[in-house]
């Protein structure tokens, strides 16, 4: 019976570091999902700045061509010097290029930005689904070892 008695103390010793093993391995984890969430969530701080700079930006653009528009006189007889109107549309076409190529880049962040949160949502999605795998087999090992007591115990109390 004592040798019974060390094999059970070695055996209980065994299963409370495999599971300190995993709860420290599971906090692990956390951390990093926790460090990767916050750097995402510093992003999307900043895009929202981003996004009301140039939506500023953009409606202030909207407004001055529609107003360049709005100046320039379509009725009979109308007289415009060729010089300002070309002036004004050049003007016009450097703002929408400004534009665009700001718009080109917010869109490759928010491209770079979107693979990085899908790649993420992954990993979390397969993150949850081993955990609960781990839990059913972490049940059925101690079922196993609960079963396994039961018998050496039976064979012991046997063989006396």
């Amino acid at each position: 019976t004592m040798l019974y008695s060390v094999w059970d103390a070695n055996s209980s010793l065994c299963d409370s570091m495999v599971m300190k093993r995993s709860y420290v391995q599971r906090l692990r984890q956390e951390v990093k999902l926790g460090v990767v969430l916050k750097e995402q969530m510093d992003y999307l701080t900043h895009w929202a700045a981003l996004e009301t700079e140039h939506s500023t930006s953009l409606s202030s653009a909207i407004e001055a061509l529609r107003a360049s528009t709005l100046r320039l006189p379509v009725t009979g007889g109308a007289k415009a010097d060729v010089f300002t109107v070309k002036n004004a549309v050049s003007s016009a076409v450097d703002i929408m290029q400004a534009m665009g190529s700001s718009v080109c880049y917010l869109l490759s962040k928010l491209q770079a930005t979107h693979s990085l949160v899908t790649e993420l949502s992954a990993v979390a999605a397969n993150e949850s689904s081993m955990l609960n795998e781990y839990r059913e087999l972490l049940g059925t090992a101690a079922a196993l070892q609960v079963l396994e007591s039961s018998l050496r115990t039976q064979l012991i109390q046997e063989t006396e």
